[in-house]
């Protein structure tokens, strides 16, 4: 019987080892993008400014370094508004669902 042909899923669906995490100043590890989308819907303003400002987008970062997904990065960095952040990074999940 041949071997089985695995698949790797695609990079931006698959859920990254601890040590690429991404950390927030809670502790919570972030390891993949829905968990992240939905962990930037819970957290408040000062945080969300805190990775995200007029200098500098960590989410985005983490999403162009980590999943080497610089589309999905470079629209993160097209605005600092957490609810439309949320619903860029969801909209791209469901496109890599299909």
């Amino acid at each position: 019987m041949p071997a089985k042909k695995t698949v790797k899923p695609k990079k931006s669906r698959r859920t990254v080892k601890v040590e690429k995490g991404f950390y927030f100043k809670d502790g919570t590890c972030i390891r993949n993008l829905i968990a992240l989308a939905d962990k930037i819907d819970s957290i408040d303003k000062d945080e969300f400014c805190s990775h995200v400002n007029d200098e500098k987008n960590d989410f985005a970062n983490w999403i162009e370094h980590v999943f080497d997904e610089k589309a999905l990065a470079d629209s993160l960095r097209e605005c600092n508004c957490k609810s439309r952040q949320v619903i860029n990074i969801l909209r791209f999940a469901v496109k890599e669902l299909k």
